[in-house]
């Protein structure tokens, strides 16, 4: 605040032990009609992440000369593993020459454990005191269903992807000293599809329209705080949801023998979209968090070309520009914001002899 100043010398130390291992299994058969087969996959990830943040925090003069004999003094321990299971199984069946029937499913199933022991030191007691409401333990499980068909084809010389991918997810978020948790399922289904048709035997076009699921990790959504000291206050939000991105492209590419050329003009849009929050708490700290008051939406154009100058240069441009949309609540107050953006980028790679390149 106006008339006041406050000087502190802040150490963090931070001891980090993780464990980890991973297996994966993979099967493919290839069944008795031409081009049919069956591939099968499995994955399973062990980490132990062993976290400690000390903190000591003292009060100085201007000059960053402690003058505190009694420093604040904090630790957390964050004592925490996971185990993430990922089954696969994808089948392809050849229907007649110019069509083919994709299919799959999938199971994850995410766990994570966390033990957390958020203590400072008490110099009246001469002793460490754990926090009563950040000093817990919290389970975090996700499962995660998912399905697919695709069929490929082709009509009028135009090769057809369509397809619909259907996802169930089912998640439950608790702490130990809580009997009820924080749970979310839904069931969505996603549409996609491609046409492409070549011009000639240099030209094509392309259009198509996919989706993409961005799930919050545990740390975004985890209701213990994240991070406290006498300005800043972070913690997750155990009501985030998964964004969604829709993006719908029409692309041109151009193929000669030392030069490729490609367009595309693009719309992204993202409903719920992830953003973190920032606002002062009446204590004057600053308080972070997630939510998904917001959507966005993107349209633009990206140009890439690839030309190869000599047998020793080559040379890859690429570009963008696009206009940016944000817009949602903030404390119940509505904003939009919107802004033209690009970017370039002008890449040449020298070869020296058989075995060396330089960019």
């Amino acid at each position: 605040p106006a008339g006041r100043e406050k000087y502190s010398y802040d150490t963090y130390t931070i001891l980090q032990k993780p464990k980890f291992y991973t297996n994966n299994l993979a099967f493919t058969r290839q069944l008795g009609k031409a081009g049919s087969s069956l591939t099968l996959n499995g994955y399973y990830s062990y980490i132990d992440y062993y976290l400690l943040t000390s903190q000591s925090l003292s009060e100085t003069d201007p000059e960053y000369n402690i003058t505190d004999t009694e420093p604040y003094l904090q630790d957390i321990l964050n004592d925490n593993y996971s185990h993430d299971f990922r089954y696969n199984a994808d089948y392809t069946l050849p229907i007649n020459e110019k069509t083919t029937l994709e299919t799959g499913g999938s199971l994850h199933s995410y766990t994570r454990f966390l033990d957390v022991t958020y203590a400072s030191f008490d110099y009246n007691l001469g002793d460490w005191v754990n926090h009563p409401v950040y000093t817990n333990q919290y389970d975090f499980n996700e499962l995660i269903y998912a399905g697919y068909a695709n069929i490929n084809t082709s009509l009028l010389g135009i090769s057809i992807t369509a397809g619909v991918r259907a996802e169930y997810m089912d998640r439950l978020l608790k702490r130990h000293s809580e009997k009820e948790g924080y749970t979310y399922d839904v069931l969505h289904l996603f549409p996609a599809f491609s046409l492409a048709r070549p011009i000639d035997d240099r030209q094509s076009l392309k259009l198509a329209m996919t989706h993409r699921v961005n799930r919050p990790d545990e740390y975004m959504m985890n209701p213990f705080p994240e991070f406290e000291d006498d300005y800043f206050y972070s913690e997750g939000n155990p009501y985030l949801l998964p964004e969604y991105v829709r993006n719908i492209e029409l692309g041109y590419q151009y193929a000669a023998d030392k030069t490729t050329l490609s367009s595309n003009l693009f719309f992204r849009e993202t409903t719920d979209k992830i953003e973190q929050r920032l606002w002062i708490e009446e204590d004057e700290k600053i308080h972070t968090s997630f939510h998904n008051d917001c959507e966005d939406r993107s349209i633009g154009l990206e140009l890439m070309g690839n030309f190869e100058l000599a047998d020793w240069w080559s040379l890859n441009a690429t570009s963008s520009v696009y206009h940016y949309t944000i817009e949602g609540k903030l404390f119940e107050d509505p904003f939009r914001r919107t802004r033209v953006s690009w970017n370039a980028q002008l890449v040449n790679s020298f070869h020296i002899g058989e075995s060396t390149s330089v960019q």
